[in-house]
């Protein structure tokens, strides 16, 4: 499990921290953490990663917090290509520890038109019986157009959905895997599922048009999300 600020993850876990300034893109601080499954000792394991970070109570009391958990195969088997509903819930629950105001897990899917069938089939539903946790589909959510921080690609601004960039604190939850272009999904590919479907299409083709590489940096650097948690306690290789 890696956990990083502004980045983390698990399983490989672990946990690094961005900086204010475009400074984040090259450096990052990192926790590497042990975790064998998915378990309930996964709330303790991340704490201590947060913990050691930098956060806790004094940083997140009182904040909305936004997880960005990767659910791209609608299927509760499909450990090695989502995020596991187990490792989602833990995350919310050491942040809700540290008396978070509330937690919004988001997900726009680059395949399919309906999240919240995703979300069902991946097994998340019975993770979100607390009411200080909801759920919104990032890819239908309203938008607000947002200047291209960077310019890797060509596009002058970057269309994202209310509820993310509303949030206080915007967290990764990405699934360590392989990923057919990129060569690997972690901190900053999972982003793509930030981008409204509704403005970039299925499967965000407005993005892959303007060249894959460049837009990951490009979104990366206008989120600017705070904090990367990837799951790597199960990860993927090849096509799964």
């Amino acid at each position: 499990l890696l956990l990083g600020a502004n980045a983390l993850g698990l399983g490989a876990l672990g946990i690094h921290r961005l900086g204010a300034h475009l400074e984040w893109l090259e450096r990052a601080s990192v926790v590497t953490l042990k975790a064998i499954e998915y378990s309930p000792k996964l709330t303790t394991i991340i704490s201590s990663g947060l913990q050691e970070l930098g956060f806790g109570k004094k940083q997140i009391k009182g904040k909305s917090i936004l997880l960005k958990p990767n659910f791209v195969e609608p299927s509760a088997a499909a450990i090695h290509c989502n995020t596991h509903p187990a490792f989602v819930r833990a995350v919310a629950e050491c942040f809700l520890c540290f008396d978070a105001k509330s937690i919004i897990i988001g997900e726009g899917p680059g395949l399919s038109t309906d999240t919240r069938a995703v979300v069902e089939a991946s097994g998340m539903v019975p993770f979100l019986d607390d009411k200080r946790i909801s759920f919104v589909d990032l890819n239908c959510d309203d938008v607000t157009k947002r200047p291209n921080l960077l310019g890797f690609t060509k596009l002058k601004e970057l269309y994202l959905p209310n509820k993310l960039m509303s949030a206080d604190f915007i967290v990764s939850l990405p699934k360590m895997k392989t990923h057919h272009i990129a060569g690997v999904t972690l901190a900053m590919k999972n982003l793509f599922g930030c981008m409204p479907g509704i403005v970039y299409g299925w499967p965000k083709n407005l993005l892959h048009f303007a060249g894959i590489p460049g837009a990951i940096l490009d979104i990366t650097a206008t989120v600017k999300p705070d904090l990367s948690i990837i799951d790597g306690i199960v990860g993927m290789d090849g096509t799964g």
